[in-house]
C-alpha cells in the first residue's frame, strides 16, 4: 500500500485529522501534512507487520450510546499493521486495542465503515438480511412472519457469505433468526456464530451484546443432542466468554437501555441453562443467579443490570414481545437508511435493501436515535404505552379471557394453588407446572407455493415504514402476536431447564369445552346460567387429562 493510499484511508476515519484533503500551503500543520513522513514509514512497515498488530484510535467518548464528549478526536497510528488496519477501516471492520478510548474508537470505526462502505454481499444474502431485520416486526404486527416455510432457506443463504457480511448485517441476521425461531443446521450455526466470534472484539458494545444474546438463543434451540448440541453449546460458551472480555472495565454509562436489556435477557437465559437437572423453586432465575453470569464486570454496570432486573423481570409480553424488538429496530435504523442509499438510493431501482428500506430517511434515523437515548422522555413514553396497552388487553382480549377461565376452573373445581404471573399464563406451584395457552384456532391460509422474495421484502418494508411513521408507537389494537416465535420457544425452554413441566393448551380446546362464548354478566339467565356448570365440568375434565 502506497503512502497516499494509506493517507486517504486514514482520512476516512471518523474524527481523523481535520484537513479533509486540503493540500498545499493551506493544509494545517497539525494534521495529515505534518504526519506524511511517519505515514510513509508505516506503509513500508505494513508489508511485514502481522494482521493482529492493529492501530489504536483516539475518539471522543459517547460513540456507543454512553456518555458524551464535545472535543473533536483524532486518529494516531501507534504500532504496525497499517495496511491491514486501513483496509479494515475501508471495509467496515473496527481496529482493536486495549483501553476504553480504543474500544469507543472501535465502535465508531465499525459503525462508520459499515454504513459508508460499499456492499460486498450478493443480492440473495442481502434479501436474507433484510427479511431477518424486518421479519420479527411483520410477525408482531400481522401474527405470522413473512414467508412462512420459506424462512427455512434463510440460514443457508446467510451462512454461504457469513465472512463477507458487514457488522450490522451479521448482527441483524443473528437477531432476526433468533427472534423468528428459525432452526439452524450445525453448519449454518457454526458459520454465522464463527463469523460473529471472529469479530466480537471489533463490534460496538451493543452489537457484541446482541450477537452473544442471539448465539445463546440459537445454540440452545438445538435440542437434537449428541455432537451437534455439544458443538452448539461450545459456541454459546465462547460467545459469552468473549462478551465478558469485552465488558471488563466497561462503565455503566457506556451502555444504553437497549444494551442493558439484551444483556439482562441473555444472562437470564444462561442462568436457566446453568441450573442443570436440579429443579428450582421459582420458574425464573433470581437476581443473584443472573448477576452470577456476569463475573468481573464493573460494580456500577452490575448495579445497572440489577436495576433492570427490578424493572423488567418477570419479562412480561410487552417487554419481550414489544420493547425488545422495537429498541433493536430503532438502533439499527441508521444502518438500514445508509444501506438503502448505498444500494441505489430512494428510487425505484436498486437491490433488496432499497426494496425493504425505501422511504426511510435521516429524519427517521434521528427520531430513532432520540428514542434509544431517551431524549425528551421518549423511551419512558414508549414503555408506558406498551405497558398500558398490555394491561388493557388483559381486560379485553380473547387470550386473557380464556386464561382467567382456566385459572378459575383449576382453583375452584380442581382445588389447586394457582398463580398468574406476568410472564406465564398459569402457574401451578404445587405441581411445578406451567400452563401456556397457544392460539391453535386461527385459520392459516397457506399459499400453494412459498411467497416470492419481493413479496417478503415488501412485507418487511410495510411493517418498518408503519412503525417508523408512528414514531415506534404500538398500533391502536396492539400487536397481533404476543411474542415472536423465537422468544416464545426460549421461554418454554427456560421453564423446562429449571425443572418445571410445560403444558401447552390450545385456545380452541378451551373454547370447545364451553361450546360457545360465555354470555355477558348481565345476561346470565335461564338456560345460559344452567349450562355454566356443565361447561366448567368439561374444561375440568380436559385439564385433568392434560395434567395427568
Amino acid at each position: 500500500m502506497r503512502a497516499p493510499q494509506l493517507l486517504a484511508a486514514l482520512r476516512r476515519v471518523p474524527g481523523a485529522a481535520c484537513c479533509q484533503g486540503v493540500a498545499g500551503p493551506a493544509a494545517p500543520r497539525c494534521c495529515c501534512r505534518a504526519q506524511a513522513r511517519w505515514v510513509a514509514a508505516a506503509a513500508s512497515f505494513a508489508s511485514t507487520a502481522q494482521p493482529q498488530q492493529l492501530v489504536t484510535l483516539r475518539q471522543p467518548p459517547g460513540e456507543d450510546g454512553g456518555g458524551g464528549g464535545g472535543r473533536r478526536g483524532s486518529a494516531w497510528l501507534l504500532w504496525g499493521g497499517a495496511a491491514a488496519a486501513a483496509a479494515g477501516a475501508a471495509a467496515g471492520w473496527a481496529a482493536w486495542s486495549d483501553g476504553g478510548a480504543a474500544r469507543r474508537s472501535a465502535a465508531a470505526l465499525e459503525r462508520r465503515g459499515a454504513l459508508g462502505g460499499a456492499l460486498s454481499t450478493s443480492p440473495a444474502a442481502q434479501a436474507a438480511v433484510a427479511v431477518c431485520a424486518g421479519g420479527p416486526l411483520v410477525a408482531l404486527l400481522g401474527g405470522a412472519p413473512p414467508g412462512g416455510a420459506a424462512l427455512a432457506a434463510l440460514p443457508d443463504a446467510l451462512a454461504a457469505e457469513a465472512g463477507a457480511l458487514a457488522p450490522w448485517e451479521l448482527v441483524d441476521a443473528l437477531w432476526g433468526l433468533a427472534l423468528l425461531g428459525v432452526p439452524l443446521s450445525p453448519r449454518a450455526l457454526e458459520a454465522l456464530a464463527g463469523a460473529a466470534l471472529a469479530q466480537l472484539s471489533c463490534l460496538s458494545l451493543y452489537r457484541a451484546i446482541v450477537s452473544a444474546w442471539a448465539i445463546t438463543l440459537l445454540a440452545a434451540a438445538d435440542s437434537g443432542g449428541g455432537a451437534a448440541a455439544a458443538g452448539a453449546a461450545r459456541l454459546a460458551d465462547a460467545a459469552w466468554a468473549g462478551l465478558l472480555a469485552r465488558l471488563a472495565g466497561v462503565r455503566a454509562e457506556e451502555l444504553d437501555e437497549a444494551a442493558v436489556l439484551y444483556l439482562l435477557h441473555a444472562a437470564a437465559q444462561r442462568a436457566a441453562a446453568a441450573l442443570g437437572a436440579a429443579p428450582a423453586a421459582q420458574p425464573r432465575p433470581s437476581r443473584g443467579e443472573v448477576l452470577a453470569q456476569l463475573p468481573g464486570v464493573d460494580r456500577r454496570l452490575a448495579a445497572a443490570v440489577s436495576a433492570a432486573y427490578t424493572e423488567y423481570v418477570p419479562f412480561a409480553p410487552h417487554v419481550e414481545g414489544g420493547l425488545m424488538p422495537l429498541l433493536h429496530t430503532a438502533k439499527a435504523l441508521q444502518a438500514h437508511v445508509a444501506a438503502a442509499a448505498a444500494s441505489g438510493g430512494g428510487g425505484g431501482g436498486g437491490g433488496p435493501y432499497v426494496r425493504a428500506f425505501r422511504g426511510l430517511n435521516r429524519t427517521d434515523a434521528d427520531a430513532a436515535a432520540a428514542l434509544v437515548s431517551d431524549r425528551g422522555g421518549t423511551l419512558g413514553k414508549l414503555r408506558r404505552s406498551l405497558s398500558i396497552g398490555w394491561r388493557s388487553g388483559e381486560l379485553l382480549d380473547r387470550h386473557q379471557r380464556l386464561v382467567n377461565q382456566v385459572a378459575f376452573v383449576l382453583g375452584r373445581r380442581l382445588s389447586l394453588q394457582v398463580a398468574q404471573p406476568a410472564d406465564v399464563d398459569v402457574l401451578l406451584p404445587t405441581l411445578r407446572t406451567a400452563l401456556l395457552l397457544v392460539d391453535d384456532g386461527r385459520p392459516q391460509a397457506q399459499p400453494q407455493q412459498a411467497p416470492s422474495v419481493d413479496a417478503q421484502l415488501d412485507a418487511c418494508h410495510g411493517a418498518l415504514l408503519a412503525l417508523v411513521r408512528s414514531r415506534f408507537a404500538p398500533p391502536p389494537g396492539g400487536f397481533a402476536a404476543r411474542l415472536a416465535p423465537g422468544l416464545a420457544a426460549a421461554k418454554e425452554r427456560s421453564l423446562a431447564q429449571r425443572g418445571w413441566c410445560v403444558v401447552r393448551l390450545g385456545m380452541g380446546e378451551v373454547e370447545a369445552c364451553a361450546g360457545a362464548p360465555r354470555p355477558p354478566p348481565g345476561q346470565r339467565r335461564g338456560s345460559a346460567a344452567a349450562a355454566l356448570p356443565d361447561r366448567d365440568a368439561a374444561l375440568a375434565a380436559l385439564l385433568r387429562a392434560r395434567l395427568a
